[in-house]
């Protein structure tokens, strides 16, 4: 399929498929219907590479865990685009070479480069609940994003941008730990000072959701299946991310849709801080 004409490199996402059971909010019965839409409408829009943002299942018994995720692999192989994959908190029941071998893709940290954009998808530790970032991980980050100083997306399955959970049917209350890392500071941080990182992309909240932080996009994408903000009907939520020479654009597709268009970060933009009593820089 010949890819539509734009300018830059334009990467899909899917979060928070969740086939299995109906569960609370989550409308798992449909998880394949959607994800064979969801997929067809990203391959209609022509993207350079394809991210599975994890939480592909809704865990219940290790023999049915394992066949829903073979179910859900699927329909990712029949994509013709370069695609990766992340764990969430639910995948963490099958084993990783059983799912990567289902994937046809490695559940490992990992660079790729499209264009003039580094992709970085961050597997880190998604151990439930309790959420913390294990030490390899966070030192394979910083040895990553100290390795080049080019246009960097960084994609994972918890979010890292903070900002409210207020209203979340899930983590409203069980924020800590559960909606987030406890530590997603000490991530945050280091994200945020590297010259080249214009955007960090998750799952995991199941809603949409923007936090700008020193000239860095953090967006979530709501779960597919997803209904709370959109009853009685799942979500279908999917979306693009256009990274152009002077924006970025995202674009979720499906029952609650947003769209985005940011200047693109300048690179090693920071913005002011001051704390109490300090004087306004001049």
């Amino acid at each position: 399929m010949k890819r539509p004409t734009r300018d830059g490199v334009r990467f899909g996402f899917v979060a928070d498929v969740h086939h299995g059971p109906n569960e609370y909010g989550k409308h798992g019965e449909v998880a394949l219907d959607l994800l064979d839409d969801a997929l067809a409408g990203l391959a209609v829009a022509g993207c350079d590479a394809l991210v599975d943002l994890g939480d592909r299942i809704t865990d219940t018994t290790p023999h049915e865990d394992l066949q829903r995720t073979e179910e859900v692999a699927a329909l990712w192989r029949r994509a013709r685009t370069p695609r990766h994959h992340v764990v969430g908190n639910h995948d963490a029941s099958v084993p990783r070479d059983a799912a990567e071998h289902a994937l046809g893709a490695p559940l490992t940290s990992h660079v790729t480069v499209y264009g003039d954009v580094r992709l970085v998808v961050w597997n880190a530790s998604v151990r439930y609940p309790g959420l913390r970032i294990a030490d390899e991980d966070l030192n394979w980050l910083d040895r990553t994003l100290d390795a080049s100083d080019a246009p960097t997306v960084i994609v994972s399955h918890v979010p890292l941008g903070g900002g409210s959970l207020v209203g979340n049917a899930y983590f409203e209350v069980a924020t800590d730990g559960r909606g987030r890392y406890v530590d997603e500071a000490v991530a945050r941080e280091r994200i945020v000072r590297h010259p080249g990182v214009l955007a960090c992309v998750a799952g995991h909240v199941h809603w949409n959701a923007l936090h700008v932080i020193d000239g860095v996009a953090f967006l979530t994408l709501h779960g597919l299946t997803e209904r709370f903000t959109t009853p009685p009907h799942a979500s279908g939520a999917w979306a693009t991310l256009d990274v152009a020479a002077d924006r970025l654009r995202w674009e979720v597709r499906g029952g609650d849709p947003i769209r985005v268009d940011l200047p693109r970060r300048r690179p090693g933009h920071r913005w002011v801080r001051r704390t109490r009593g300090d004087p306004w820089p001049t």
